[in-house]
C-alpha cells in the first residue's frame, strides 16, 4: 500500500517484496474507487488507524455502526451516537475530531478518506491508496475534470504527486496532487475494463472499505 509520510516529505511511502521504498511521484491506472468514512474509538495519532472502526461507510451516505467493539469511549460518548445516515450524524461535523490531547481539532470524528485501487508501473497487483481529507477536494475536482473530457477515471494513465502545504496551526503536510498523463490506446481499454468487472466481483467496494482499517493509513497532519 502507498502512503504520505508526516512532516510533510514530499514523497510516497511504497510497500515492495524487499521492504518499504520511497518514490516521488506515483503513476498508474485507477481502477476502482470510493468515498468512505471511519470512526476510530481512538484517537488516529495513537492507533494510526490500525484497528476496527467503530462504525463506517462505503459511499459516505449510509454507515454501519459495529457493537461488538463495545461502548462508544468516552470522548465518542460525549458527542452522541453514530447515526445511519451520515449527513447527521454528530460525529461527520466538523469540530468533532480528537487531537488525542483532550481537545478537539476542526476536523470531522469519523474521517473521510477516498480509497484508490491502482495498478501503478511496475507492479503486477493493484495498490490500495487513500487519500486523505486533505486531498478529497483535489480528487473531486480530478474526477470531475476527466468527465468534462468524457473520460472516466480508469480510462486514463493518472499521476500522483505530493505538494507543500500548512494547516491553521502552521502543520506542514504533504498534499496529493493529480494529473491526467495520457488516455489508454484503445487496444487497452476493452482489456482493462474486464479486469474492473473482475475486481469489482471479486473485491468489491464494502470489502475493501472493511479491510482498509487493517491496512496501513495514511497520516493527515491538516485537520
Amino acid at each position: 500500500m502507498e502512503t504520505i509520510p508526516t512532516g510533510g516529505l514530499k514523497v510516497w511511502a511504497v510497500d515492495t517484496a524487499e521492504g518499504q521504498a520511497t518514490v516521488e511521484k506515483m503513476t498508474g491506472i485507477v481502477l476502482v474507487q470510493a468515498l468512505c468514512r471511519f470512526l476510530y474509538a481512538k484517537p488516529f495519532e495513537e492507533t494510526g488507524g490500525q484497528e476496527a472502526p467503530m462504525c463506517f461507510s462505503t459511499d459516505s451516505l449510509n454507515g454501519v455502526f459495529n457493537p461488538s467493539l463495545g461502548q462508544l469511549p468516552e470522548h465518542l460518548a460525549k458527542i452522541g451516537m453514530p447515526s445511519g445516515q451520515c449527513l447527521f450524524c454528530p460525529f461527520s461535523q466538523y469540530g468533532t475530531r480528537s487531537k488525542g490531547n483532550g481537545n478537539n481539532g476542526r476536523g470531522q470524528a469519523c474521517q473521510q478518506k477516498r480509497l484508490l485501487l491502482m495498478l501503478t508501473e511496475g507492479s503486477q497487483m493493484p495498490q490500495v491508496v487513500s487519500i486523505p481529507p486533505s486531498g478529497l477536494k483535489a480528487a473531486k475536482k480530478y474526477l470531475v475534470d476527466l468527465q468534462a473530457l468524457g473520460l472516466e477515471y480508469w480510462q486514463v494513465l493518472t499521476e500522483i504527486t505530493l505538494t507543500d502545504a500548512k494547516n491553521m496551526d502552521g502543520i506542514t503536510y504533504a498534499r496529493p496532487k493529480f494529473r491526467l498523463v495520457e488516455q489508454l490506446p484503445q487496444s487497452l481499454l476493452k482489456p482493462v475494463k474486464n479486469y474492473r468487472v473482475e475486481l469489482e466481483q471479486q473485491l468489491p467496494v464494502n470489502q475493501l472499505a472493511a479491510q482498509y482499517p487493517n491496512l496501513p493509513s495514511v497520516t493527515d497532519s491538516a485537520a
